[in-house]
Order: structure tokens, then C-alpha cells, then sequence
């Protein structure tokens, strides 16, 4: 049993970033299946008594009630099935069974998390390199690889940047790739980081990965590079101990900025004008985004301001749907489950504060802020992607309790 679990864990790993390609739909897609199936195999060894229940998580638990109690009161929307059945699966599956088997494989094989590591090292290279490849076939040679891959929906999705169709690599939209890139890159790069890989791999690595961020001409996308290497300054360089190796530091990190800025002028004005382009008011992302959130506040009366309207409350109210998370989470589960969604988060941050390790903890850090950013931007949390990262997370703190000298 332990040997079929670690196969189907890792395959949904690297099936991780195929959340459109080759899938069903938006939600029913390889890795949806894959979870299904290890989260039967968990029951599997609940029932038996072979594994015990993991007792944590209850700030996302009690905002699951919350959901739910709304849901079975309030929704009437012909989405509302749908949506409270992809919530429930992403934070059982996605988030807690996940988490409980890698901790249970844990006690019989200290090297799991290592593998798992790697794998999704190889799958962000495989999806960067793939997203090249596409964007350099699509815009210079005509060739569509859509004709190749069968996509879950979205088939005919060409929005132009810069007069070019953006790269969206696996993933249904451009902006759901960048996501992905913010969430795994800072992981796996501390791991590389970590276990001294050769420079020449890194340098390989760091090159792919930002060539297909910037082929996907992500506004936030870019917003979250400047805020890592934000973050990553923090970590290594203004946290030195005296102040010769701090300058020393600032005239490396000078250095290198004006180099860029020098060998690759046009990158800063395409991604500034793609950040200011989204920021435009008479941009139509930005009115479209706009539209959704004003006039909100009038629906949040009486019992609905403190529990909201069940899952996909904008199917309830017949509204477009309200493509913040955050907004989404008050206008279902209203303030009690904002405020019990973000007292996860903040409890997830502060476990997150205190792994060991500096590169681990770093990359975690990246991770969680560009996501939970992202997500004012976004309702993505039907994906896999920031569930299996805070169970990383968790399970690397977990791992460096159990076996300090790893």
C-alpha cells in the first residue's frame, strides 16, 4: 500500500501543472482524478486503523462549516453545487489528505519530501520550457499547439500583449501559469539552493523560468518578481551582521541591475507598460474587475453580512462572478468566514516563520505572499497548486522537528 501511494503522490505532483491540458474540464482534470484516488486510498487506511486522524487545520475546518451551514440555508444559484463540491475537494484532498499521507510516509521513508522536491522542480522546467516553446511557435512560425494538446475548455484563448499571443503553457489562461510560477519557483529554487546544485543548473534553471513569466506578459506576474527579489534581499543580504559584508552586498546587487538594465533595455518598458496597461482605467481587465466589486455591499444585510450566501454566491444573486477570492469568501461565507479564512492563513504564515532551514523558509515565504496576494486578484482555489504548497510547508516543518540532522 505505501509503495502504491508514494507512485500515485509523485504522478500527481508532476501531473500538477497538465490543470487544463488533458483535462475534462476547468476542475475534473489529471490531477483532480489522481487526488480522488489517494484520498479513497487515505479512507482506505482510516477505516482500517492503519493511519490516524491529523488534528490540525481547525481555523480552515471551522470556515468549511460556515460554507457549508450557508450553503444548505442559502444558495439557490445553479452553480452552487458545483462550487461548494470544489471547495470541499480542494481543502480535503488537495490540502488535508495530502498533507496526512505525506506525514504518515514520512515515519517509513525520511528521503519522500526529497523526491517530492524534485519532481516538481522538473515539472516547473518542463511547463517553463513548454510555455517558450509555445509562445516562440505560435508568434513566429505560425504554429499552434493547441491542434496538438486537447484542452478541458477555453480552446480558442488568444489574448494579445504587446501584439503577442501570451504563453500560457499547461494551464487554462496565462494568469493561472504565472500563479503557478509564484508558488513552486521560490520552493524549488531554496531546494536547489539547498542541496548545492551546480551553478550551471541553477543559472539554466532561474533563466527558463523568467523567460516564460515574462512570455506570459502576467501584470502581477511581474509585480511578484519584484516583490521576491524584495523578499530574497531581506533574507541574504540587509539581514547580514555587519555592515562591510552589507555594502559589499548592495554593490554585487547594484551591479548585476545595471547589467541587466544595460544588456536587456526593452524588458523594463514592455513590463512596465504591461503593468501600467492593467492598472489603466479604461483598460477593460481592469473596468471588467472593477465592475464586479461595486455595489457589493448592498447584499450584505441581516444574517448574510455575518455568514453570506453558501458557495458561489454570485449564482445566488445572479451577478458576474467576483474573481477575488477574498470578495468571494465574504460574499459566501460572509465575516465570519473572512475573518476564519485569514486566521489560517496568518496561522499558516506563522508556521511557516518558523522553519529552520533559510533557504526553505524563505522560499515558503515567497510562495505564500505572491499567492495570497495574487489572490486579490483572482479566484483560483479550486487548483492544486496553494493547497499542496502549504502542505509542503507544513510537513517540511514537521520533517525538520522529527529529524533535526536531515
Amino acid at each position: 500500500m505505501k509503495f502504491i501511494i508514494i507512485r500515485i503522490l509523485i504522478a500527481y505532483l508532476f501531473v500538477g501543472i497538465f490543470t487544463n491540458a488533458f483535462a475534462v474540464s476547468s476542475f475534473i482534470s489529471m490531477p483532480t482524478f489522481l487526488a480522488a484516488i489517494y484520498s479513497l486510498l487515505y479512507l482506505i487506511l482510516l477505516l482500517s486503523s492503519r493511519i490516524k486522524l491529523h488534528k490540525e487545520g481547525y481555523w480552515l475546518l471551522a470556515y468549511w462549516l460556515v460554507l457549508t451551514f450557508s450553503f444548505i440555508l442559502f444558495a439557490t444559484g445553479e452553480k452552487c453545487l458545483n462550487h461548494y463540491i470544489m471547495w470541499t475537494f480542494s481543502f480535503f484532498a488537495f490540502y488535508y489528505v495530502f498533507k496526512s499521507l505525506v506525514l504518515y510516509l514520512l515515519k517509513f521513508d525520511s528521503g519522500i519530501f526529497n523526491t517530492m522536491l524534485n519532481i516538481i522542480s522538473f515539472s516547473v522546467f518542463i511547463s517553463s520550457l513548454f510555455a517558450i516553446v509555445e509562445f516562440l511557435l505560435v508568434n513566429f512560425v505560425g504554429v499552434n499547439l493547441e491542434n496538438i494538446i486537447p484542452r478541458g475548455r477555453v480552446e480558442g484563448y488568444t489574448p494579445l500583449a504587446s501584439n503577442f499571443i501570451r504563453a500560457r503553457s499547461f494551464m487554462e489562461e496565462s494568469g493561472h501559469f504565472s500563479l503557478y510560477l509564484e508558488i513552486f519557483t521560490p520552493i524549488t529554487l531554496a531546494w536547489l539552493l539547498r542541496n548545492k546544485r551546480n551553478k550551471i543548473i541553477l543559472i539554466s534553471y532561474i533563466s527558463i523560468v523568467l523567460i516564460a513569466l515574462f512570455f506570459s506578459f502576467s501584470a502581477y506576474g511581474l509585480v511578484a518578481l519584484v516583490i521576491a527579489i524584495f523578499i530574497y534581499l531581506y533574507y541574504y543580504v540587509f539581514s547580514v551582521g555587519n555592515l562591510k559584508s552589507l555594502m559589499k552586498k548592495l554593490f554585487i546587487v547594484f551591479i548585476l541591475f545595471l547589467v541587466i538594465i544595460i544588456v536587456f533595455p526593452s524588458i523594463w518598458e514592455i513590463g512596465y507598460q504591461t503593468v501600467t496597461a492593467k492598472l489603466d482605467v479604461d483598460n477593460s481587465s481592469f473596468s471588467d474587475r472593477n465592475s464586479r466589486i461595486v455595489g457589493l455591499d448592498q447584499y450584505l444585510t441581516g444574517i448574510h453580512l455575518m455568514v453570506g450566501y453558501g458557495s458561489a454566491a454570485f449564482s445566488t444573486l445572479k451577478t458576474p462572478s467576483f474573481i477575488s477570492l477574498y470578495v468571494g469568501i465574504l460574499m459566501s461565507a460572509g465575516i465570519c468566514g473572512i475573518i476564519l479564512f485569514l486566521g489560517f492563513l496568518l496561522c499558516t504564515f506563522y508556521h511557516i516563520l518558523q522553519i529552520k532551514n533559510k533557504d526553505m523558509r524563505c522560499g515558503f515565504v515567497i510562495a505564500f505572499t505572491l499567492s495570497t496576494i495574487h489572490f486579490c486578484f483572482v479566484d483560483l482555489i479550486y487548483l492544486p497548486w496553494f493547497w499542496t504548497m502549504l502542505a509542503l510547508a507544513y510537513v517540511y516543518r514537521t520533517k525538520e522537528k522529527l529529524l533535526p540532522h536531515d
